[in-house]
């Protein structure tokens, strides 16, 4: 990840997402996470850090596409069954949420139009 994360910060929530993005940490997913009423796992993290180096390298994240891209990633694991489970309100969300990213305005119609 290009961006820098610093674990000495406190994560301040505003809007579903960090303030600074810089002051995420793994840490701070702990407490983002529990406050879904997620209890994070490896798999969880994996996931995070993934959406976190695809917003360093392309400025956003588009959720049609990079829910499909997890759905393939996480295939053999059952795809997005396998993503409900891990964020069960809404995959591309939560996870952008406790990934400390700006969720996409309208995520949901653009996931029911992709489907």
């Amino acid at each position: 990840m290009s961006s820098s994360v610093y674990t000495s910060k406190a994560a301040v929530a505003k809007n579903h997402y960090l303030d600074t993005l810089q002051y995420w940490s793994i840490i701070s997913a702990y407490g983002l996470a529990a406050a879904e009423g997620i209890r994070l796992t490896q798999e969880h993290i994996d996931i995070l850090i993934w959406l976190r180096e695809q917003f360093d390298q392309h400025g956003h994240i588009d959720a049609v596409p990079v829910m499909q891209q997890l759905a393939v990633m996480y295939g053999p694991y059952g795809g997005k069954d396998f993503l409900h489970n891990l964020f069960p309100k809404e995959p591309i969300e939560q996870s952008l949420r406790i990934a400390g990213l700006p969720v996409p305005e309208n995520t949901d119609e653009k996931l029911l139009l992709a489907s």
